[in-house]
Formats: C-alpha cells, sequence, structure tokens
C-alpha cells in the first residue's frame, strides 16, 4: 500500500502504547491556552479510536482507556478587538475597558487585546441577558 509522504500506520496496539503520551501533552497545551490545529486533533482523535479497538480485544484491566475525546478541546478561534467591537456594536474603548474589568476575559498580546469566541460569545450572551 502506498502512503502519502507524513502519514504512518501504527497498530491498536502500538496507539494503546501511545496515547497517554499524546493525551499526557495535548492537555499541557491546553492548560498554557495554546490551541491545537485541526489536524492535531484529529490525529489524536484516530489514535483514540485505533487505541480503544485494541481494548476491546484484551480482557486485562490495566488495559483501559487512558484518555476521551472530550478531554482536549477543538481549537478555538482567536478575535482581536475590531472583530469583537463589530459583534458587540460598542466603541473599542469599551470594549477594553470590559476586559480590563474582568467582564470579558481576553489577554493582551503587546499593546494588543485577543480574544477566545467562545469568551466572547458567552460575554455576548450575559449582556443580552442584561439588555
Amino acid at each position: 500500500m502506498i502512503f502519502p509522504e507524513g502519514w504512518f500506520v501504527v497498530s491498536p496496539l502500538q496507539a494503546h502504547r501511545i496515547e497517554r503520551l499524546l493525551h499526557d501533552e495535548a492537555a499541557k497545551l491546553q492548560r498554557q491556552g495554546i490551541a491545537m490545529r485541526p489536524e492535531v486533533v484529529d490525529l489524536l482523535r484516530d489514535v483514540r479510536l485505533s487505541a480503544a479497538v485494541h481494548r476491546r480485544t484484551v480482557t486485562d484491566a490495566t488495559d483501559e482507556n487512558v484518555s476521551r475525546i472530550a478531554d482536549v478541546l477543538p481549537p478555538t478561534r482567536i478575535l482581536d478587538i475590531g472583530v469583537v467591537v463589530g459583534l458587540a456594536g460598542i466603541n473599542r474603548h469599551a470594549v477594553a475597558d470590559n476586559a480590563r474589568r474582568g467582564r470579558l476575559v481576553g489577554q493582551k498580546v503587546g499593546n494588543r487585546w485577543q480574544f477566545d469566541e467562545v469568551d466572547v460569545t458567552e460575554w455576548l450572551k450575559r449582556r443580552k441577558e442584561i439588555a
């Protein structure tokens, strides 16, 4: 069988053995707030599915599932202040003020604000409920 460059094949047993390592590394990235690329999330899913095949074929209690697909969230979109201004319908100063006061989760990188799309969505929902 011919595979495109960069592809590799592992058995379900091999996938089971490397699943913990991949899971731990993905969890570290998530704790650091680093969004994983979609192809990395896909790789993690594929390894987990292959490892699950191995676990279905063994009866040893130590061969349990070491991670769940839900453990690692898919990457989220990072929005700049201009996008948030357009979504919220308020000016840049008001968005920055909400972020400084902790009403809107964001982080300042250099002199620019960055916001996670999920946090912005939640903030917009809360604003609508108040209005």
